[in-house]
């Protein structure tokens, strides 16, 4: 074979390859549509930095809101500062815009404060106390029962199992719902119905008097 025909193969396997590379990347961050309030900073910045902070429930949101756009919303609750994320769908024919909400993350400097409050069932008499001594023995643990809890804008509750050796972490939250967006702007306006509470149990942690027992 001559010597031209050789490298004229090479470059066309290196072009086929390339172009499979291409093709399973994500959308890199100029191709993705974003929309809505980015607070402090510009919109790219934002999702630069959230990128970097929370990689994996990234890559959940953006490969779910492939192709749509994606609505960010940094809003301010009990002195937290935090991100919403919503994906939308194109306008209908009457210029609704629907969504999907998809999950709260912190907004950048704001990740040490993002966690979901505790509570605990009636048969926990010292709420407080107990659930001290358990982040004394359990703070990694608990630390990431908050964070789970609060990509959900849910609220942690220790349910006491009949034994009151042990008790279920339970996350409460709503549903997400078809969102609204009236204008646009990729801020939601409202919900096409009312939302749903959901309860799951995220695990089990031993109560003080049995692990000391």
């Amino acid at each position: 074979m001559k010597p031209t025909n050789l490298i004229f193969l090479s470059l066309l396997s290196a072009i086929t390859c390339t172009g499979c590379i291409w093709f399973v990347s994500p959308p890199s961050t100029g191709e993705r549509e974003v929309k809505g309030n980015c607070g402090s900073l510009d919109c790219e910045e934002l999702l630069s930095q959230v990128r970097s902070n929370w990689q994996s429930q990234m890559i959940n949101y953006e490969h779910d809101c492939q192709g749509r756009v994606l609505g960010v919303n940094t809003y301010e609750s009990e002195g937290i500062e935090k991100v919403s994320f919503v994906c939308w769908e194109e306008p209908a024919a009457d210029g609704t815009i629907q969504g999907e909400w998809l999950g709260t993350l912190p907004f950048p400097g704001s990740e040490d404060t993002f966690a979901s409050k505790w509570s605990c069932d009636e048969t926990l008499e010292d709420c407080e106390t107990t659930l001290m001594q358990l982040r004394e023995m359990n703070s990694e643990v608990m630390a990431k029962y908050e964070v789970k809890c609060a990509i959900k804008d849910g609220n942690l509750r220790l349910l006491a199992e009949s034994t009151q050796k042990s008790a279920q972490v339970q996350c409460s939250f709503f549903a997400p719902s078809i969102q609204i967006d009236d204008n646009g702007d990729g801020i939601s306006d409202g919900e096409m119905s009312k939302p749903t509470g959901v309860d799951i149990i995220l695990g089990k942690l031993k109560l003080p008097e049995a692990s000391e027992s």
